[in-house]
């Protein structure tokens, strides 16, 4: 690409349009282009985004934006691999843009697309979850834990710690978790309320269970009672609260916060797969 013919470009959208133009009249590829465009459309919501803008953070919210935006074909989530071929045409284009020195430098550094690992566990529908609620368990406290995970996202390690100290009630009734070593709140809603159980001591813990082989057994006896036959393990629950909030359109960003995960990246990797599931 010719430098002065770019001279006048301050603005990424023309000169992705150029960038495609010169492809052409090269006879190379641009296959896609014309859908890359799209969602770079759609992620600017129609307005300019200035060359000068296109740094690190700026590709790594349009990743972001195209693991959880909606199909042009469809209403579904963005398929990943269509996600990761729209994001390398993008990337693609500002690598020009760097090469001719329009675009800065180190725009592009570290900015990898978040490869698809699918999980090993897999999330339960809500139907299944309220079957499993309807269902006998033969560990009543096992039982009120797991649910209890589904709602709020805890782990294990934080479910089987929690003590009533952490439990905090507001005003206006509401209640939410304080959970240790952590600025975390963790709010509840009424169903999570009721798995509570009547109040003890402060220092008492909530749910009265100590993780063993046994209670894996359980767990997989009462997922068979309730239809469901496919295994399922304690982080089974915490799987089932990322995606049910997917579902409701809850903001990935929201989704990872509530899971107290450190880096998005690993909450797009337990939600980016098995979405029909959840219905």
């Amino acid at each position: 690409m010719k430098k002065e013919k770019l001279a006048s470009v301050k603005e990424f959208k023309l000169f992705f349009n150029q960038v495609m133009r010169d492809r052409e009249h090269s006879n190379l590829s641009v296959f896609n282009y014309d859908m890359a465009f799209k969602y770079l459309e759609r992620f600017s919501g129609g307005g300019e985004i200035p060359m000068k803008s296109i740094n690190q953070s700026w590709v790594q919210s349009f990743q972001k934006f195209l693991m959880t935006t909606s199909s042009f074909k469809n209403e579904k989530k963005l398929g990943i691999a269509s996600a990761r071929q729209y994001y390398y045409i993008i990337t693609s284009v500002i690598r020009v843009g760097i090469d001719s020195s329009y675009i800065q430098a180190n725009a592009l550094k570290g900015c990898e697309f978040v490869k698809a690992v699918k999980p090993s566990i897999e999330p339960l529908s809500l139907e299944q979850l309220q079957e499993l609620a309807q269902s006998e368990c033969d560990s009543l406290p096992l039982k009120r834990a797991f649910i209890f995970s589904a709602l709020t996202g805890l782990a294990w390690k934080d479910v089987s710690s929690l003590t009533w100290e952490q439990i905090e009630k507001e005003e206006n009734g509401s209640m939410s978790i304080k959970l240790e070593e952590s600025t975390r709140i963790v709010p509840l809603n009424q169903q999570a309320v009721g798995l509570l159980g009547e109040e003890r001591h402060a220092n008492e813990k909530v749910f009265t269970l100590k993780w063993n082989s046994y209670l894996y057994i359980y767990l997989n006896k009462w997922a068979i009672r309730a239809g469901i036959f496919t295994n399922i393990k304690f982080e089974t629950a915490r799987v089932t609260f990322a995606h049910m909030l997917q579902k409701q359109g809850v903001p990935i960003e929201l989704i990872s916060d509530l899971m107290g995960h450190k880096n998005i990246k690993s909450t797009l990797r337990i939600t980016q797969e098995h979405v029909s599931s959840i219905s």
